[in-house]
């Protein structure tokens, strides 16, 4: 009998990754993104007929995390941050979607981000009257290097 033709696509779920947080799983986690920046020279030469030539001169590595409100780690580092010290973390995403094609053809893909620094807000207060939300925190952090691992 020949094999049955698909006709769904198979995409990786964005819910379906794990966070980890200097090796903790982060069970709050609601969202997380890295992202890389390319820094780019672009310019004319004038033997270029007018095309601009665009080489990538480096990268920055940032990211957001949004999480419930269950622990009290940020409010940790402020303790070092007020001695003076500049905190690190390591966060680490898992994307292990077994039912994607992706997953299929490559396995789970792990992405270890080091050398984490805090940049955005640290929200300590956050009422609203007319709301039935729950409390999230969204931290922003720059990231000094990033590792790619994938897993048959």
């Amino acid at each position: 009998m020949a094999k049955a033709e698909r006709y769904n696509d198979e995409p990786i779920i964005l819910a379906d990754g794990k966070v980890y947080r200097d090796g903790k799983l982060v069970f709050d986690a609601v969202k997380m993104q890295v992202n890389v920046h390319l820094r780019n020279w672009t310019g004319r030469t004038l033997a270029s007929n007018g095309n601009r030539s665009t080489r990538i001169t480096g990268k920055d590595i940032d990211g957001t995390m949004t999480e419930r409100r269950n622990t009290k780690w940020t409010r940790e580092m402020l303790k070092d941050i007020d001695a003076g010290k500049t905190p690190e973390f390591t966060i680490q995403g898992r994307i292990a979607d077994k039912g994607s094609s992706y997953y299929k053809k490559y396995g789970s893909e792990i992405v270890t981000c080091v050398g984490c620094v805090l940049t955005g807000d640290i929200k300590l207060i956050d009422f609203d009257i007319d709301s039935d939300d729950v409390l999230t925190d969204e931290i922003s952090f720059n990231v000094y290097a990033v590792d790619f691992k994938n897993k048959k």
